[in-house]
């Protein structure tokens, strides 16, 4: 079975991508807030929360657009491919 033709989506950012083509990792994106308002995380400590959690994220999802047929190419992240 000859795999799906390769079509090339851009996106400005890791967020971006995730939030238009996987909705079922918005939940990320909350964590830095609930990480300073419920458990008092300093900002700096708020942000390194979800860190790793959007990297694997965005690693499990390109994977499985890869599959699709589908290269994604994030604005600065891939620029060195080009």
């Amino acid at each position: 079975m000859d795999p799906p033709p390769t079509r090339t989506l851009r996106f400005a950012s890791v967020e971006e991508y995730l939030r238009k083509l996987h909705p079922e990792y918005e939940f990320i994106f909350s964590i830095k807030e609930s990480a300073q308002a419920r458990w008092h995380y300093t900002p700096k400590d708020a942000e390194r929360t979800p860190t790793h959690m959007i990297e694997n994220a965005f690693e499990v999802a390109k994977r499985s657009d890869q599959q699709k047929g589908l290269e994604i190419m994030i604005e600065g992240r891939d620029a060195h491919r080009q």
